[in-house]
C-alpha cells in the first residue's frame, strides 16, 4: 500500500492514462528513427575518409581525382583481399592504410608488411600509431601532435621530396612523425616532427593529417597536390580501411578490456560497489510505512520563511520585490474600497490622495522599476511598509 492507500497497480495505471498520448508518440518517433537509420546504412558509404564517402569526412573526391589521373583505385573490404591485392599489384602498386580504429593485431600486420616487401609495394601509412610503425618500418618514430592546429595557418614545403614540393602547403593540423626524411615540420628546428615522412628510400610514407584527404578540405592550401603525387605516384592504389571483418579473421573478439587502460577495470568494478552501497544505504526503511492524515496543516509562517529563503539562496531580489509589492497593491485596493483587480494607476492615485504623497513619489513605489540587489531591496521593502502604513492611518 501507498501513503494514500492505492495499491502500486492503481498508481502504475493512472500514470499511464496520463502519459498515454506521449508515450504512443515516443514510440512512433523511435520507430521512425530506426527506420531512417537502416535506410541511410544501406545507402551510401558513411565511413571517415572511405574512397566511396561523399560527405564531409569522406574521401570520394581524392579517390576520383586519382582516378581522373589514370590511378585504378580499388578498395579491400578485408585482410585477405589487402594481401592479394599486394601480390597481384607488385612494384606497380600503392597500398595505403588507415588503421586509426586499430583493428589489426600486430599479426596481421606482420602478415601485411611482409607481403607488401616482398611484392614491392610502395606503403603509405595514415596516422600511424606505435604498433603499425613497428610491423612496417624500424626508422621512423612518433614525434606528438600539431600543438596549434589550424585551418587558416598552414604548413609550408621544407624539404625536396616531390610530393611536398608540389604542394607548396598543407593544413597544419594532424599528428607529427620523426624520419630518415622529414617534411612540414611545424617549426625550423631540425630535431621537430613533421606529417609528412619517408622511410626506406621512399617506400614507406607516413601520412600524418587526416584533413588533407577529406572531401572539405581536399581543396585547402596545397592539399590536393600532396594526395595525388602520394596516393598516384604508381598506376594501381589499393585502399585498405580494416573492418569487423578483420577481427572475426583474428579469431578473437576484443572485448572493452582490450581497448581501454588496465586501470579502467578495476575501477569500474569499485564504482558498481559503491553504487550498489549507496543504494542499500538510501532504500533503507526503518519501519513500516505510516499513513498520514491528509490535507497537512502548515501555518503562515512557516511558509513565508521558506519562501523567502528560497529567494535569498537564489539571489533572486527583483522577483521577491515583485512578490512584495503585488501583495502591498491588494491591500491598498481593498482599503481604499476600489473594487475588484482595479488598475495599478487608480490605486497609485488613490493611495496619493489618501497619504498626501505626489503621484510620482508613489508610481516609483508601486510602478515603477524593482530592485536587482539584496541592499536595494531592504530599503525598497521598508519604503511600501512606510507607505502602506500611511495608507492604512487615513
Amino acid at each position: 500500500m501507498t501513503g494514500d492507500g492505492a495499491t502500486w497497480r492503481t498508481t502504475a495505471a493512472g500514470w499511464l492514462r496520463t502519459w498515454r498520448f506521449w508515450l504512443v508518440v515516443g514510440l512512433i518517433a523511435l520507430v521512425l528513427v530506426t527506420i531512417g537509420v537502416a535506410l541511410r546504412g544501406a545507402g551510401a558509404d558513411r565511413g571517415s575518409l572511405s574512397p566511396d564517402n561523399p560527405a564531409p569526412d569522406g574521401a570520394r573526391a581524392a579517390a576520383r581525382i586519382l582516378q581522373g589521373q589514370g590511378v585504378t583505385v580499388t578498395r579491400a573490404t578485408d585482410l585477405g583481399q589487402a594481401l592479394d591485392r599486394a601480390s597481384a599489384t607488385g612494384s606497380t602498386g600503392t597500398l595505403f592504410l588507415d588503421d586509426r580504429a586499430t583493428i589489426l593485431s600486430p599479426g596481421q600486420l606482420e602478415r601485411l608488411a611482409d607481403r607488401a616487401r616482398a611484392a614491392g609495394n610502395r606503403v603509405v601509412l595514415l596516422q600511424p600509431d606505435l604498433r603499425i610503425l613497428t610491423a612496417m618500418t624500424t626508422d621512423v618514430r612518433l614525434g606528438g601532435v600539431v600543438s596549434d592546429p589550424s585551418t587558416g595557418r598552414a604548413l609550408t614545403a621544407d624539404c625536396a621530396v616531390p610530393a611536398v614540393r608540389a604542394a607548396r602547403e598543407v593544413d597544419r593540423t594532424g599528428r607529427l612523425y620523426r624520419g630518415p626524411v622529414t617534411c612540414l615540420r611545424t617549426s625550423a628546428d631540425t630535431a621537430a616532427g613533421g606529417v609528412y615522412v619517408e622511410s626506406d628510400g621512399g617506400r614507406i610514407v607516413v601520412l600524418g593529417g587526416t584533413d588533407t584527404l577529406s572531401n572539405d578540405r581536399l581543396a585547402a592550401h596545397g592539399n590536393a597536390a600532396l594526395v595525388l603525387h602520394t596516393l598516384g605516384a604508381r598506376p594501381q592504389l589499393t585502399w585498405y580501411q580494416p573492418t569487423v571483418r578483420d577481427l572475426e579473421a583474428s579469431g578473437r573478439t576484443r572485448t572493452i578490456a582490450d581497448v581501454t587502460p588496465p586501470w579502467v577495470t578495476p575501477l569500474a568494478t569499485w564504482l558498481l560497489v559503491v553504487a550498489v552501497l549507496a543504494m542499500i544505504w538510501r532504500g533503507r526503511r526503518d519501519g513500516p510505512l505510516v499513513r498520514e492524515p491528509l490535507p497537512v496543516v502548515v501555518q503562515a509562517g512557516e511558509t513565508t520563511l521558506g519562501r523567502a529563503r528560497l529567494y535569498q539562496d537564489a539571489g533572486a531580489a527583483e522577483h521577491a520585490a515583485a512578490t512584495l509589492r503585488a501583495a502591498t497593491l491588494v491591500r491598498l485596493a481593498e482599503h481604499l474600497h476600489l473594487g475588484h483587480a482595479p488598475a495599478a494607476e487608480a490605486v497609485v492615485e488613490a493611495t496619493a490622495s489618501a497619504t498626501g504623497r505626489t503621484v510620482p513619489d508613489v508610481a516609483r513605489l508601486l510602478t515603477g522599476t524593482l530592485p536587482t540587489r539584496a541592499a536595494d531591496l531592504l530599503s525598497f521593502t521598508t519604503a511600501l511598509t512606510d507607505l502602506e502604513t500611511e495608507a492604512l492611518r487615513r
